[in-house]
């Protein structure tokens, strides 16, 4: 399990907790009218925790991966509902043994803080934490930052925890400039005062990915000037981190691709048109597969493929990763596209064809209906038969 932990500006918003896993699942979901949460309460996306958890929810529908839980509190900047939450996740966590932890907008309060720290250090498996706002402010105040997997600054924020001395962003003193030139100079003066962990985003006109505390790569393209003002960038950038943690990769790689990908969508207008669809009536399945260019399947361990035979039936031809079932399904270039990597996933949507379609609905009339699998089983059942003799 991973949790969302952060607020959303409300003061009369209730808390709303994760449930333990093994329990019956109730996951959040997304529509036009914004982010709709497990108990049926509906919170805008503009921008904040909401936004962060929307993008990783949408990431991990992308990649067939486990979504993570959330955990939010309503606090409009007096901390009382921060306070609520951290309160209720020390006593939860040992319950809840969640695999990673990705702290937002809450309110920075260090007693809170260290005892929340105290309560993850205490637990069997100690979770990867990735902080981010308020909450990264706090565990730079606390010294016990190098208690986190990630932090994800911008270079104002990168310039506060480059000051030992200041409590706040408000408060970085003057000589430490906020400036893209300078960000070596603010990371070398973060790590020298343990103020930062040895992995972080640094978000900027060019987006410094740092790993084990040394540059690992830059991303300064696709360069859209307007970025930061058009719908919460940087909670998008978090969300894209740690839904990519969620399929369990490597830090240096799901930081690296969360700010490539951030670009990607704010540069083709995507941001807002990706949506996820999390539940369908059976009845209303085909319609899509129908309407659908491509049918997609993420899933490296898919043993067998039911929804890619469905696809097929409708004449959607189906894009597949490399696994037991679509390797039996699909006749690469014929009836469909196999491909072993995400990126070579992207490059097939544009090769899919409407013969390809019409090739795979054959596939599937010839070999995969019932009629079919009937016959070959009742043809199988004499030689079994024989065999064991």
């Amino acid at each position: 399990m991973w949790i969302i932990a952060g607020t959303i500006p409300a003061p009369d918003f209730s808390l709303l907790v994760p449930e333990r896993e093994g329990s019956a699942p109730r996951a959040a979901s997304l529509s036009e009218a914004g982010l709709h949460l497990p108990d049926g309460r509906t919170v805008p996306l503009e921008r904040g925790t909401a936004a962060l958890a929307a993008t990783a929810l949408q990431t991990c529908a992308a990649l067939g991966c486990t979504p993570p839980a959330l955990l939010l509190a309503g606090d409009t900047g007096s901390g009382s509902g921060s306070r609520q939450l951290y309160a209720w996740l020390e006593k939860a966590l040992p319950g809840l043994a969640p695999r990673g932890l990705t702290f937002h907008y809450l309110f920075p309060d260090v007693d809170w803080h260290n005892r929340l720290l105290l309560a993850v250090r205490e637990l069997e498996n100690a979770p990867l934490m990735v902080a981010d706002a308020g909450f990264m402010y706090v565990a730079k105040m606390s010294g016990y930052a190098d208690a986190y997997e990630l932090f994800t600054p911008d270079v104002g924020e990168l310039a506060f925890l480059a000051d030992e001395k200041a409590p706040h962003p408000f408060y970085t003193r003057g000589f430490l400039l906020a400036e893209e030139q300078n960000i070596p100079v603010l990371l070398a003066r973060a790590q020298e005062h343990g103020n930062c962990p040895a992995n972080l985003i640094i978000k900027g006109k060019a987006d410094h990915i740092i790993h084990e505390g040394r540059l690992h790569a830059v991303v300064d393209s696709p360069s859209v000037p307007a970025m930061e003002c058009i719908g919460g960038t940087g909670d998008i950038v978090t969300g894209l981190v740690t839904g990519l943690l969620c399929t369990g990769l490597s830090t240096a790689t799901a930081a690296l691709a969360a700010a490539r990908l951030a670009r990607l969508l704010a540069a083709r207008g995507l941001a807002a048109r990706c949506r996820m669809i999390p539940q369908l009536p059976n009845e209303s399945v085909h319609v899509y597969y129908h309407a659908c260019d491509a049918f997609v399947n993420l899933n490296p361990n898919e043993i067998f493929g039911m929804s890619l035979l469905e696809a097929m039936y409708a004449g959607c031809p189906p894009v597949a990763r490399h696994a037991p079932g679509p390797d039996l399904i699909i006749e690469n270039g014929i009836s469909g596209l196999l491909c072993g990597t995400v990126p070579e996933l992207a490059a097939a949507l544009d090769k899919t064809t409407a013969a390809m379609g019409h090739a795979a609905q054959s596939r599937v009339n010839e070999n995969f209906l019932w009629q079919n699998s009937a016959e070959l089983a009742l043809t199988l059942l004499p030689k079994k038969g024989k065999a064991n003799g």
